[in-house]
C-alpha cells in the first residue's frame, strides 16, 4: 500500500526535477545539444508526473465523491489554449511539422502539451504559498547558476560552455534570447521574495533580483530590456497606488521616477556619444532603430505574418508552419542581409507568430491567458490585500513577459517558467476564493500499489515510445554526421543512418535531410577517393531526400537541396537529370515566387554542366528584371569568376554602383574588394574591404585592408564619392565587346 500523501510527495519531487531543464546540456551525444536533451528530459518527467497525478486524482474522486480542485477562468483558458493548438494542427498546411517541429526548436504541439500538464499537475499538488515558495526558490537558484555561467562567458572565457567566442552570451540555454527571458523572470520573482519574505529568504530574493538584472543586461536583448524597464515602472506605480498612505515609500518611488526620467532623457539626447552607447541596458535602448539590420528584418517578418493571417484567418497555417508562410510571401529584400536571413521559421514575435499559425481563434485565446491571469491576481487582491506583493510583482512579470514576447519567439525554458507562473497564479486565486478543500493537504488514505505500478509502467512505455526513440535516433544522427563530414567514413555513417531509421523517430525526416546534405557537402571529396563509394552514398542520399519531400512537399528549401543533389549526379556521374532538376526548381518557384535563390540555383546548375552561355543569359535576365537589386550583378560576376574572366567583374560591379546598388553583405563586399584589387583599382578595393569590416567586425578583413593600404600608400576611403567616377561611360553589363 502507498498513502496518497506519499504519492503526492513523489509527484512533487518529479516537478522539482523538471525544473533542472535549463541546465541540461549534452554536447557529446546530441545534435542541437542545448535543445534536444532539454526537451526529452522535460517531456519524460512530465509524462511520469502526469500519469501518477491522474491515478491520485481518480482515487481521490472515487473515495471522496467530490471535486478536489475547481475549474477557474485561467484553467479553462489553458485548456482552450491546448485545444486551439490541436485544432490548428489538424488544419495545418503541414500537420507533421506542426505536431513535432524539428530538432533545432523541439516545440511541436506534442511538446507544448507537456507544459499544459505542468500547469494542471502543479496547481494540483502544490496548494499553498509555502509549497510554491520552495518550488520557486529552487527554480530561481537554477536561474542564478545560468547567470554565473553567462558572467564567465562574458568576462572570463568567451569559449566557456560552448559559447564559441560569441559576443552575446548563451549561458546553458543556447541562445541569448532564451537567457534574457529567464533572467527577466528572475528579476520579478526575486523582487517578490525580497519584499514578501522575511529572514534569509529576503536576502536570497535580493540576490536573485540582482543576478536577474545582470543577466538581462549582459544578454543585450533589446526587447527584453524594454520589457524590464516598462514592467519595473509598472511595479513602481502599483506600489505607489497600493501603499499610498506610506508617505516614505511614496516619496522614494517619486524620487526614483524622477531619476529614471532624467537618466533616460539624458541618454536619448546624448545617444550618439560613445560612452552612452556602451552603457549596459540604457545604450541598447537609446540606439535602437527600425532601419538597422535586426529591426528591419523583424519588421519584414511581421509583415509576412500579417499577410499569412489574411490568407488563413481562422485557424492559421498551423503551429510551426510560419516557415511555409514565410516562403510563400518571401520578401526579396531579406537577401540584402545575407543568406542566413532568408529562412525564417518564426516571425520573431510570439503574438504575430501566433496570429499567423493559429489564426484569430488561437491568438485571442493566447491573449486571454494573460488577461485571465491578471484578472485572477486582481480578484486575489480584492479578497485578501495581504498578498499585495504577490499581486504587484507577478503582474509586473506578466507585463514584462508580454513585451518581451512582442520581439522574440518561445523556447523550452520560456514555456517552463510561463506555465509555472500561471499555475502559481491559479493556486493563489483558488486560495483567496476558498476553492481548495483544506482537508486535501492532510489526506493520507492508502492507495493500492498496483495502481501506481501500472501507471508507472504506462508512463515509462510512453517515454520509451516518444522520447527514448527520439534520443537514440538523434544520437545516431550526431555520429552519422561526424563520420560522414569530418572523418569521411561513408560506410560507417550509413550504418549509423540505418540504426537511426530503426528507431522510428518522428524526426526521421530531419535525419534523412542531414544525411543528404552531408553527402552533398562531401561528395567531391568522396568521389576523388572512391567513385563507387560516392555513387553508393549519392543513391542513398537521393532516396532519403525523396522520402523527406514526400513527408514535407511544401518545403522549398528541401526542393533546392534536392536539386543541388541531383546536379551533383549530373556533374559526377553523367546522369540525365536536367528535366528533373528543372521540375524541382519549378515547384520551388510555385511555393516561393519571389525567392532569388531559385534563379541562382539555375545559374549554378548551368555552370556545373558547362552551359556557360545560359548561365550568363540567366544572370543578365535577373539584372534586367530588377536593375536596382544586387543579386543579378553578383551572380554575373561569379559566373565570370568561375570562367576566370576576372577583368569583366569590375565592369559589372561598376554598373551596379551606377544603378544605385550598394553591396549589403560581407561576402559580397569582400567579393567586390577582391575583384577590384585584382585589376589594380586599389581605392575601390580599400573601400569595400572597409565596408566588409564595418559590417562584420572581422579582424582578418581589417588586417587585409590595412596591409593593402600600407602597400599602396593610399588612405581608406570612407565614401564612394571620394574616388568613384559616377559619370564613367565605359560601364559594361553584357559580354559584348
Amino acid at each position: 500500500m502507498l498513502s496518497t500523501h506519499k504519492l503526492k510527495q513523489i509527484i512533487q519531487v518529479l516537478i522539482y526535477v523538471s525544473l533542472a531543464t535549463p541546465l541540461i546540456f549534452l554536447p557529446q551525444f546530441f545534435m542541437f545539444p542545448f535543445i534536444v536533451p532539454k526537451a526529452l528530459f522535460f517531456r519524460s518527467v512530465m509524462v511520469l508526473a502526469g500519469t501518477l497525478s491522474m491515478i491520485l486524482y481518480l482515487y481521490m474522486r472515487r473515495t471522496r465523491k467530490e471535486r478536489i480542485i475547481s475549474w477557474t477562468p485561467l484553467s479553462i483558458f489553458v485548456a482552450f489554449y491546448a485545444g486551439s493548438l490541436i485544432i490548428s494542427t489538424i488544419f495545418a498546411l503541414d500537420p507533421h511539422f506542426a505536431l513535432w517541429n524539428n530538432h533545432e526548436r523541439m516545440l511541436g504541439v506534442f511538446t507544448i502539451l507537456h507544459y499544459v500538464v505542468l500547469f494542471y499537475v502543479g496547481r494540483y499538488v502544490f496548494t499553498d504559498w509555502k509549497s510554491w515558495r520552495n518550488l520557486l526558490a529552487l527554480f530561481l537558484g537554477i536561474g542564478m547558476l545560468t547567470v554565473v555561467v553567462s558572467i564567465i562567458q562574458r568576462f572570463v572565457d568567451p569559449e566557456f560552455f560552448y559559447n564559441r567566442g560569441a559576443k552575446e552570451v548563451i549561458s546553458t540555454l543556447g541562445n541569448p534570447i532564451y537567457f534574457a527571458g529567464f533572467s527577466l523572470f528572475m528579476v520579478f520573482f526575486g523582487g517578490l521574495f525580497m519584499t514578501h519574505e522575511k529572514s534569509w529568504l529576503r536576502w536570497y530574493g535580493l540576490g536573485v533580483f540582482v543576478f536577474g538584472f545582470v543577466g538581462v543586461g549582459i544578454s543585450n536583448t533589446r526587447g527584453t530590456i524594454l520589457g524590464l524597464m516598462v514592467a519595473l515602472v509598472l511595479v513602481g506605480l502599483l506600489y505607489f497606488i497600493f501603499y499610498w498612505k506610506n508617505r516614505r515609500l511614496r516619496n522614494i518611488i517619486i524620487g526614483l521616477f524622477i531619476i529614471l526620467f532624467v537618466l533616460i532623457s539624458f541618454a536619448f539626447v546624448f545617444r550618439n556619444i560613445t560612452a552612452v552607447r556602451k552603457l549596459p541596458i540604457v545604450g541598447d535602448i537609446v540606439t535602437v532603430s527600425p532601419f538597422e539590420h535586426t529591426a528591419k528584418t523583424r519588421l519584414m517578418a511581421w509583415d509576412i505574418a500579417w499577410q499569412a493571417w489574411k490568407d488563413r484567418p481562422v485557424f492559421g497555417w498551423g503551429p510551426n508552419n510560419y516557415y511555409f508562410a514565410f516562403n510563400t510571401y518571401f520578401n526579396p529584400d531579406f537577401l540584402e542581409f545575407g543568406y542566413q536571413e532568408t529562412w525564417f521559421d518564426n516571425a520573431h514575435s510570439v503574438f504575430m507568430n501566433t496570429l499567423a499559425t493559429q489564426g484569430l481563434f488561437g491568438f485571442l485565446i493566447y491573449i486571454c491567458l494573460f488577461c485571465s491571469a491578471l484578472w485572477s491576481l486582481y480578484r486575489s487582491y480584492c479578497k485578501d490585500n495581504e498578498y499585495k506583493h504577490i499581486v504587484i510583482w507577478t503582474t509586473g512579470f506578466l507585463i514584462g513577459h508580454m513585451i518581451h514576447n512582442i520581439f522574440v519567439f518561445e523556447n523550452l525554458t520560456s514555456y517552463l517558467y510561463f506555465f509555472l507562473v500561471l499555475g502559481f497564479i491559479d493556486v493563489t486565486y483558488l486560495h483567496k476564493t476558498n476553492k481548495i478543500l483544506p482537508e486535501y493537504n492532510v489526506q493520507k488514505n492508502n492507495i493500492l500499489l498496483p495502481w501506481v505500478m501500472v501507471a508507472t509502467i504506462f508512463g515509462i512505455g510512453v517515454v520509451f515510445l516518444t522520447n527514448v526513440n527520439v534520443a537514440v535516433a538523434n544520437y545516431n544522427n550526431f555520429h552519422m554526421r561526424g563520420l560522414l563530414i569530418v572523418a569521411g567514413k561513408v560506410d560507417e555513417s550509413i550504418d549509423r543512418l540505418n540504426k537511426a531509421i530503426s528507431w522510428y523517430s518522428p524526426h526521421q525526416g530531419e535525419i534523412d535531410w542531414d544525411f543528404a546534405a552531408g553527402v552533398l557537402d562531401t561528395m567531391p571529396r568522396i568521389y576523388y577517393s572512391s567513385p563507387v563509394t560516392a555513387r553508393k552514398a549519392y543513391d542513398l542520399a537521393v532516396e532519403r531526400m525523396q522520402i523527406y519531400i514526400n513527408l514535407h512537399p511544401k518545403d522549398v528549401r528541401a526542393r533546392l537541396v534536392y536539386s543541388d543533389l541531383l546536379r551533383g549526379g549530373v556533374v559526377l556521374f553523367d546522369l540525365s537529370l536536367g528535366s528533373e532538376i528543372e521540375e524541382q526548381l519549378k515547384v520551388a518557384e510555385d511555393l516561393s515566387p519571389n525567392r532569388q535563390e531559385i534563379e541562382l540555383a539555375r545559374i549554378t546548375y548551368f555552370i556545373g554542366t558547362e552551359q556557360n552561355d545560359k548561365a550568363i543569359e540567366k544572370a543578365e535576365e535577373i539584372i534586367a528584371s530588377n536593375p536596382e537589386r544586387e543579386d543579378g550583378y553578383i551572380a554575373l560576376g561569379q559566373v565570370y569568376y568561375f570562367l576566370q574572366e576576372y577583368y569583366k567583374i569590375p565592369q559589372i560591379l561598376d554598373s551596379a554602383i551606377m544603378a544605385g546598388v550598394r553591396f549589403s553583405t560581407v561576402d559580397r563586399q569582400f567579393f567586390a574588394a577582391q575583384a577590384y584589387e585584382r585589376e589594380g583599382r586599389f581605392q575601390d578595393a580599400l573601400y569595400w574591404y572597409n565596408q566588409a569590416f564595418l559590417f562584420s567586425r572581422r579582424e582578418d578583413i581589417a588586417v587585409k585592408r590595412d596591409e593593402l593600404s600600407n602597400l599602396t600608400k593610399k588612405d581608406v576611403p570612407q565614401s564612394l564619392e571620394e574616388f568613384f567616377e559616377f559619370d564613367r561611360e565605359e560601364v559594361v553589363t553584357t559580354t559584348e565587346e
